[in-house]
């Protein structure tokens, strides 16, 4: 990279990636390895400085021109890359001519190619490449090699075989296989050692960017186990020829693949004999995380791309954005490239901090991106119609990328075979419990990373156990990934002093340990000194939840939810000083519950049209109407009231907000009891009730914005609320447990239910996407809550539907007390068995707003597309057809 771009995109050189201690050739620990939610300015310059130069070298005319032509790229370009913007060597350290970049630096350049479709070798050269001769930690080729590849003179690959399940002859191999990786299928070829030096026979079926290496390193058989050989492909300094290169015609013209025969090839030891498997197995891991990045960038595009058409296009007189079904379609690829997006940063992280689950959790990453960019590139075509069908327009690449980087290194279906190969090894090996943090990055190797090259992982199998013995301190210090260092220290200093001088918390109910936790302003961080906070970063709360949980002191928050989730936030935001005294420290402390009053007959999805009318008398409010899906009105003291207070202007204007003692005269709670038999919800009756006007939460007639904010905040909640496990972590729990009580088998489809396992790891996957996500939102990044409403309430779903299917014919069996009547008083949707979960969260996408109005909100708040056609804006509420 040269000076002048160095400067622009902000990047120094990164750290001596240095090879044999770090075998990973800066695709470890590089620079700018920090938490991964900060706002990074280096990275969106890097961003910035390859799509500028990539629109002046592959736009998408060029990408039309070299598609498919031997060798499939432009040889100058490939050079200007090196030597304008030096991105072949961000991976190389700096004393071999590179610039010793990490992954954080890598996955936005592979994103950005993937946007871009690229055609050029650089996913060969790079994430194989480089990669395998960095985990070879083989100082000589390394010498011979990098310098030529980050000066843009050399083009390489790795000739990776197809994986192969745990179980099967022959040696495994294959992306994300939690065990060493050898020769894989498509890969027959042996080496010989004779006076003049190694030579290789055989043939390499299908070589990516094979039609282009100058170098291809080639796992091989011999007497001594399998090893990595370099070999060049015109006649060198190692020998002449021996080389035959037959270019393949493929589905995705853009990124072109080989085969090779190798007749006496000469070719190069790299590393040690016997150490292909190890070797190919980080390189796998690192192909997998790129390859993600490549994915999303090219969904995005995507995404882009069918909700620009959609917001131009008109049909039966109206932009077919406005369409629901368009709509609908849209907004769906928008919250499946954000899961995948989610699920990318999170292996990127892996591959930063060379954490030794790599390489399970890039199995299941790549099954979960590689069929978001199928659905979505397919989607991109139908909601541009006819047009997208058509050679002329690019829709089609993507698709053919989209389908083909699928199958690059095994299915969708192959890897999460991989996948669950290795949470079954885990689970045999350690126990069920837990087994959800096989797939979450340890933010504590954070500090050490940047400073300190990483261990070797050795075998992946291995290395997810290990990670296993330190589970409980990665999820104690998750949080910390939006926090300084610093301050997350400060935090863990305070509840420490907190845990030696509070009450114990078993006592009372943990009210008084509580009552301290409030007055230490430990409760809710954020909010200001003498409130239950400290005024400080929001995000540090989960520090403090986090190192709580380590000291095995329960949450409160299933006993509160309405109070935690709605009441404190919208009192801290909206209410007086005198609200705020009067009711936060009870509300934190569980003594008063809290329920909230929004829902209505006709007014569901739709709050803004409510009924329930409250008329001022000159001295206090008297409220009337019907409350409906009122969670926890049967034990709570107070409730939030949203009320009509002018029918005569438009519905959102003339809505008001109240605090309502719910012991009141005049309210009448009724059990609504749904499908489970349990009564979790309440129809609420208000007649002639009272209300001071000291308890109105803002202004009259402007109590829209309370609930919008309460609404937002409902809809984070659904990503992680308390101490309940996650839906998706406890199915894994589940099928580890299933997993580990089997014997060990002889063979794998002896052993496991092959389809049951696929159905399990994709539920998994979902939801290990969904809470990202909802981390990422409670870290402060900007995602709408409704992209986390919908992830996470229909991921659960799938989660608990996965669970009940592990049963088999116990499915069909239901609780002990079957569906007996009863009125819970803490919240929860993992009550009960399988049966009753399944059950339950069928409520999750309705309750909080429905994911097909949230998917509405997604296409008009995010995407931008037009809304539809609505007869209730802009007249009176009391006029609105009902």
């Amino acid at each position: 990279m040269t000076d002048a771009v160095r400067s622009e995109a902000g990047l120094g050189a990164g750290p001596n990636a240095g090879l044999g201690a770090e075998p990973n050739v800066g695709l470890g620990a590089g620079a700018g390895v920090g938490p991964r939610s900060e706002a990074d300015a280096e990275l969106r310059a890097l961003r910035e400085v390859v799509e500028s130069f990539l629109e002046r070298t592959s736009p998408p005319g060029r990408v039309r021109e070299l598609m498919g032509t031997d060798p499939g790229y432009d040889p100058d370009a490939w050079r200007r890359m090196a030597t304008e913007i030096g991105l072949q060597g961000l991976a190389v350290p700096v004393e071999y001519g590179g610039e010793g970049a990490g992954w954080r630096e890598l996955a936005v350049v592979f994103e950005t190619f993937g946007a871009a479709l690229v055609c050029a070798p650089f996913f060969g050269t790079v994430a194989l490449g480089v990669s395998a001769l960095g985990a070879a930690a083989d100082e000589r080729a390394a010498r011979r090699y990098l310098p030529r590849v980050a000066a843009g003179e050399l083009v390489m690959t790795v000739a990776l075989g197809e994986p192969q399940p745990a179980g099967e002859v022959g040696l495994a191999g294959g992306v994300g296989l939690a065990g060493e990786v050898g020769v894989g299928r498509g890969m027959t070829v042996a080496a010989e050692r004779g006076p003049g030096g190694w030579t290789l026979r055989g043939e390499c079926a299908r070589v990516v960017d094979g039609q282009a290496a100058d170098v291809v390193l080639v796992p091989a058989s011999t007497p001594d186990g399998p090893g990595l050989f370099a070999v060049e492909t015109a006649p060198s300094a190692m020998g002449g020829g021996g080389v035959e290169r037959h270019p393949l015609p493929t589905l995705d013209q853009t990124r072109g693949q080989a085969r090779l025969v190798l007749r006496d090839a000469p070719a190069q030891l790299v590393g040690q004999v016997g150490a292909a498997g190890k070797i190919l197995a980080r390189t796998a891991g690192f192909a997998a995380v790129a390859l993600v990045a490549e994915q999303v960038g090219g969904a995005a595009r995507c995404v882009r791309e069918a909700a620009g058409y959609a917001g131009v296009r008109r049909q039966f007189g109206r932009l077919i954005g406005s369409f629901q079904a368009v709509k609908h379609a849209c907004a769906t690829m928008a919250v499946d490239v954000e899961s995948a997006r989610s699920l990318a940063r999170e292996v990127t992280w892996l591959a930063a901090t060379d954490d030794p689950r790599l390489p399970t959790a890039a199995a299941l990453a790549l099954a979960h991106c590689s069929d978001v960019y199928v659905r979505t590139a397919a989607a991109n075509i139908q909601v541009h119609g006819g047009i997208g069908f058509t050679w002329e327009h690019p829709a089609h690449l993507y698709l053919k990328r989209a389908k083909s980087s699928a199958h690059l290194f095994g299915s969708p279906s192959a890897q999460r075979a991989l996948a669950a190969d290795g949470l079954a090894a885990l689970a045999r090996a350690d126990g069920a419990s837990g087994l959800s943090h096989a797939l979450l990055a340890d933010p504590a190797a954070t500090a050490d990373a940047v400073s300190a090259p990483p261990a070797s992982a050795g075998v992946a199998s291995a290395g997810v156990a290990s990670a296993m013995e330190v589970a409980s301190a990665a999820e104690v210090i998750r949080a910390d990934e939006a926090v300084p260092a610093e301050l997350a220290a400060d935090l863990r200093a305070r509840v420490a002093r907190l845990l030696a001088s509070a009450p114990d918390p078993a006592v009372d109910d943990g009210i008084p340990f509580r009552s301290a936790q409030f007055d230490a302003g430990l409760a809710w961080v954020g909010f200001p000194v003498g409130l239950g906070g400290l005024g400080l970063p929001a995000a540090g709360q989960g520090v403090i939840d986090d190192a709580l949980a380590a000291a095995a002191v329960r949450s409160a928050h299933l006993r509160n939810p309405i109070g935690y989730g709605n009441a404190a936030p919208v009192l801290a935001a909206h209410g007086t000083d005198e609200q705020r005294r009067t009711y936060l420290r009870r509300c934190f402390t569980t003594e008063d519950i809290w329920c909230q009053m929004m829902s209505e007959p006709g007014a569901g999805s739709d709050v803004a049209g409510l009924a329930t009318r409250a008329r001022f008398d000159g001295k206090r409010w008297i409220v009337s109407g019907q409350k409906v899906w009122t969670s926890f009105a049967h034990v709570a003291r107070f409730g939030l009231l949203v009320a009509r207070t002018d029918p005569d202007v438009p519905k959102h204007q003339g809505i008001s907000c109240f605090i309502v003692d719910m012991r009141a005269p005049g309210i009448e709670v009724r059990p609504l009891r749904m499908l489970t038999g349990k009564a979790d919800f309440n129809e609420v009756f208000l007649n002639d009730v009272e209300v001071d006007d000291d308890n109105r939460i803002g202004e009259v007639n402007r109590g829209w914005a309370v609930v919008r904010s309460n609404l937002e905040g409902e809809r984070l909640a659904f990503g992680r609320v308390g101490d309940e496990p996650e839906p998706w972590a406890d199915l894994l729990e589940q099928w580890g447990a299933r997993v580990s009580a089997q014997a060990p088998p002889a063979g794998r489809a002896a052993a496991r239910d092959a389809v049951l396992d696929d159905q399990v790891m994709r539920a998994a996957a979902r939801g290990w996407a969904a809470r990202l996500t909802a981390d990422r939102a409670q870290d402060g990044e900007p995602l709408h809550p409704a992209v986390v409403k919908i992830l996470s309430s229909e991921s659960a779903q799938e989660a608990t539907e996965a669970a009940l299917d592990l049963r088999g014919g116990d499915a069909t069996l239901y609780a002990p007390d079957g569906y007996a009547f009863e009125r819970p008083t803490h919240a929860g949707i993992m009550r009960g068995d399988a049966g009753e979960r399944y059950l339950r969260t069928r409520a999750l996408t309705i309750e909080g707003g429905t994911s097909m109005v949230m998917r509405n909100a997604v296409g008009e708040q995010v995407l931008g597309l037009p809304r539809e056609h609505r007869v209730d804006v802009g007249i009176p509420w009391r006029d609105i057809p009902r």
